[in-house]
């Protein structure tokens, strides 16, 4: 028999007509599962199709996990895909001018509020794959107060459902069928300056994270999974990136995260900063002004401004990489 992926139909062998048919019963989180069982409606991908029956709160970040992890998975590709997208808005947000932010989620059951009383009881019982990961809160990845993905114990980062759709308007980065395989495309118009920083960000990344407890089997198994994605990726585009160029990561950027006292996923707590193209070609005039500060367009001339646009004042220094 065909292994299924997605979740099977709905039962539709129950008639209630009236209310004689209705009893009492013990356990009704139980009821409810065997009677409303999800299934998804037929589209394009599980991560944009409807439910047709009360939805998981975790549904996103089950069904994804899955398609992630499992190479056989129908959407395995697209899982790949829109995790690559992620890293990479995540990494060049500051270079590309994509505002982001992070929204915590408190999931302790230590609030009254009713919905997150209930997300904090059915949280997920995988145990963390990466070191300084929960399930305890969540940080939302937001741009431009859409959210985009959130955090994830498993997999680092988890698209939102309809991810494709809420990055349509970055001209950059889309999510594309080649030969009938969904790809992440990248249109930096022959540039590797994007790809270099993109490539080193990642380095960084890989080199922060850790298995929350090898000695777990099914834990570094997943573990070993993801790593091998991410260090994919990385050996995919330096074959475009100039990595003779330095790059800078600028630190503690999100709000949230700073303010947190376990200091949860600062692993992702950082981005590429901007940049000037032509720095490396001007380095002796940069070392001329020592320590004046300046604005981009104040002294540059042949140093060309950032496409980002972001025009603060700066130090040599700071911009020369």
């Amino acid at each position: 028999m065909e292994k299924r992926y997605l979740l099977p139909e709905m039962k539709e062998d129950d008639n209630i007509t009236n209310d004689d048919c209705w009893e009492e019963i013990d356990d009704i989180y139980d009821h409810l599962l065997n009677k409303l069982v999800l299934y998804y409606e037929s589209s394009d991908s599980i991560f944009e199709g409807g439910s047709n029956a009360m939805p998981h709160i975790y549904e996103q970040v089950l069904l994804f996990q899955e398609a992630f992890l499992d190479e056989k998975h129908p959407e395995h590709k697209r899982a790949v895909a829109e995790w690559r997208a992620v890293l990479a808005i995540m990494a060049l947000q500051r270079i590309r001018n994509v505002k982001l932010e992070v929204v915590k989620v408190d999931l302790t059951g230590n609030n009254n509020n009713p919905f997150l009383k209930a997300a904090a009881f059915f949280r997920p019982e995988d145990s963390p794959v990466f070191y300084q990961t929960t399930w305890d809160f969540l940080y939302i990845i937001c741009m431009q107060g859409t959210p985009i993905a959130l955090c994830s114990p498993i997999t680092v980062v988890c698209p939102s459902k309809m991810f494709r759709k809420k990055i349509s308007h970055l001209d950059w980065i889309t999510i594309e069928k080649v030969n009938g395989a969904d790809e992440l495309i990248f249109n930096f118009r022959g540039k590797g300056y994007e790809y270099a920083n993109m490539v080193l960000w990642m380095q960084m990344l890989s080199k922060k994270l850790s298995c929350s407890n090898s000695g777990n089997g099914m834990i570094y198994h997943n573990y070993d999974k993801v790593m091998k994605q991410l260090n994919r990726y990385i050996e995919e585009y330096s074959k475009e990136a100039d990595l003779e160029i330095d790059t800078l990561f600028k630190k503690n950027i999100y709000d949230n995260m700073n303010n947190s006292v376990r200091k949860e996923y600062q692993f992702l707590n950082n981005c590429c900063d901007i940049y000037l193209e032509n720095a490396k070609e001007n380095i002796d005039k940069l070392e001329e002004i020592d320590s004046k500060k300046l604005t981009y367009t104040d002294h540059y001339g042949a140093l060309k401004k950032a496409e980002n646009g972001f025009g603060q004042q700066a130090d040599y220094k700071y911009i020369m990489i």
